[in-house]
């Protein structure tokens, strides 16, 4: 058995005459599988943390390499690599390029060494420039050479063209591309360029739509490969990867096989809901939390209620939860944590036309004959329920067959009104649920209006973006959907007015798109207006939302309630 250094890696090279009836043959074959271990023919190679040393020595005690052993219990990467022999190029020692705030530096004290973390930080608080500090820190420290980024689309976009060359000190080389599909030879070509300076900080971008794919997930393994494994992998906005027996959830876990450094990065608050929490560890370790299944994670932290009595309406021993994940988790909230302006929020209630009350009242009439029947509804059928009313209160019409009739619109109407009574110098973002809310909007403001919603090609919500936030441009008001800009949108000091045209059910999208405007670098009061339909059920969304409640958590009383009640 030959076990040295070469490059970055140690390798084992077995001949078949020299293992013969050793036991080494029988445990390189099960070593071969396990994290940080390659197999190539008849050389295994391993990555030389201090993890993959000790792993090693607890499996092979009879080795031979007591000093390996003595060194294994060093903290510093610089001893291993003087045992092995190992010649790295010194990189330039670590610096801030942005200032900390206070619990920053707590959460990165933290943090910067840790194998596995979680963020959970209120949006607007710094989790992106927490964790980039840390990839920069690891890679001064020469513990990686690479760092993938799995975030949603558009936001994936942002890392390399906004965030990084913000946070990153000029000192520190570094070269990025955000994944586009790799369908054409120029980004092939420049996914070569990036991979070709070794001697940087190599930055790869992905949607994370794009890793359930075949070439996506190609891409991102090519890219650990050939970075040897040396990887921080971050899943950003990881209240998307909840379900791990999901195609995306699968593919997560064989990523986070291959990779040593590893973070889930989340403005969500824990207290939510945690059985989100526990998907989310999945992408760093089960053992954490201590349920690989769902059943018996629900049995343990989990009150259940709602509907058929399946929904998670609350939640029980917090405590011994919080003790579980304390060691790797770091909190941050903006109440807590920051010194921000404080927000407004104003209803401005509207009545519907007369044909309008008349279609609602018809409507909302015959859904409640159908829940006093005892009808079975489950709650996709009740939220299609409260959709259908709401849909009306916007100024249309969907029939069962989605036939759209379209109708005299109040809502839009008193948009218009209120931008006006604001000033056409102030920016604006209205928020809105339906594509035909985002329509009637941008076809009312014409030429100052730029959307950013979930139909806005990536390119078109660059370009929008920065012409909203141009001074001198002329775009001061900007349509989206907080499902597509309720992440990634930094907009804060130049906009103050966050106008909710219509809402969804989604808590989350709520207070995520709010803190587009809220966040670090927030200098004035902002104002979060929603237009209300009075008598409908806007004011019982409304409510719910600020309570932070989603859909699913609601009883068929609270549905009953939501229908039957005038605003």
């Amino acid at each position: 058995m030959l076990l040295k250094a070469y490059n970055e890696m140690c390798y084992v090279s077995v001949q078949r005459g020299e293992v013969y009836g050793t036991g080494l043959t029988q445990f390189l074959l099960q070593v071969a599988g396990k994290k940080g271990f390659q197999r190539d023919g008849m050389t295994y190679y391993f990555e030389t943390s201090q993890r993959n040393i000790e792993y090693w020595l607890e499996c092979f005690p009879d080795c031979g390499f007591e000093d390996l052993r003595l060194k294994a219990a060093a903290p510093s990467i610089g001893v291993i690599d003087e045992f092995f022999n190992i010649k790295r190029k010194p990189r330039p020692p670590f610096q801030f390029e942005t200032e900390q705030y206070e619990h920053q530096k707590r959460g990165f004290d933290k943090i910067r060494d840790l194998p596995l973390t979680a963020l959970y930080m209120g949006t607007g608080t710094g989790k992106t420039k927490m964790s980039i500090d840390k990839a920069v820190w690891l890679w001064c420290n020469h513990e990686i050479d690479a760092l993938l980024v799995m975030t949603k689309k558009g936001v994936h976009e942002q890392w390399v063209d906004e965030e990084l060359p913000k946070h990153v000190h000029s000192s520190i080389p570094w070269n990025g591309h955000a994944w586009q599909g790799m369908t054409t030879k120029w980004e092939r070509n420049q996914f070569e360029h990036m991979m070709k300076f070794a001697d940087t900080l190599r930055v790869f971008t992905v949607n994370i739509d794009a890793i359930s794919t075949k070439k996506g997930y190609a891409t991102i393994a090519e890219f650990i490969k050939r970075a040897a494994g040396r990887v921080y992998g971050l899943v950003d906005e990881s209240q998307d990867i909840s379900d791990p027996d999901s195609v995306r959830g699968t593919t997560l876990q064989k990523i986070r096989d291959m990779i040593h450094y590893r973070s889930i990065l989340s403005g969500t608050p824990i207290t939510v809901n945690l059985e989100n929490v526990w998907g989310q560890f999945h992408f760093l370790d089960t053992d954490i939390i201590g349920h690989k299944y769902r059943t018996p994670f629900r049995a343990e932290y989990c009150k259940l209620g709602g509907f058929q009595g399946k929904a998670i309406i609350g939640h029980r021993n917090l405590e011994a939860f919080y003790r579980r994940i304390d060691s790797v988790t770091f909190r941050a909230t903006k109440e807590d944590d920051l010194d921000l302006p404080p927000k407004v929020y104003k209803n401005e209630v509207f009545k519907l036309t007369d044909k309008q009350m008349k279609i609602y009242e018809e409507l909302r009439k015959s859904f409640l004959v159908e829940l006093e029947n005892g009808a079975t509804v489950t709650v996709d059928h009740a939220a299609t329920m409260i959709m259908r009313l709401q849909q009306i209160a916007c100024g249309f019409v969907t029939d069962e067959d989605g036939t759209v009739q379209y109708l005299d619109n109040p809502r839009l109407d008193r948009a218009v009104q209120l931008d006006e009574e604001i000033g056409v110098k102030e920016k604006k973002i209205f928020w809105c649920r339906f594509k035909d809310d985002a329509r009637f909007l941008m076809k009312a403001f014409g030429s100052r209006a730029v959307d950013y919603v979930g139909a806005t090609s990536d390119a078109d919500r660059a370009r929008n973006k920065a012409l909203f936030l141009d001074k001198n441009s002329g775009k001061d008001i900007l349509v989206s959907n907080p499902a597509a800009g309720g992440t990634g949108l930094n907009l804060q000091g130049e906009c103050a007015y966050a106008i909710y045209y219509s809402n969804s059910f989604n808590a989350a999208h709520r207070w995520q798109s709010e803190d587009r405007i809220h966040r670090i670098g927030t200098f004035k009061t902002t104002y979060f207006i929603d237009l209300v339909a009075s008598r409908t059920v806007d004011r019982r969304i409304i409510q719910n939302l600020k309570d932070k409640k989603d859909f699913a958590q609601l009883v068929l009383d609270d549905i009953r309630k939501m229908i039957a009640q005038a605003a």
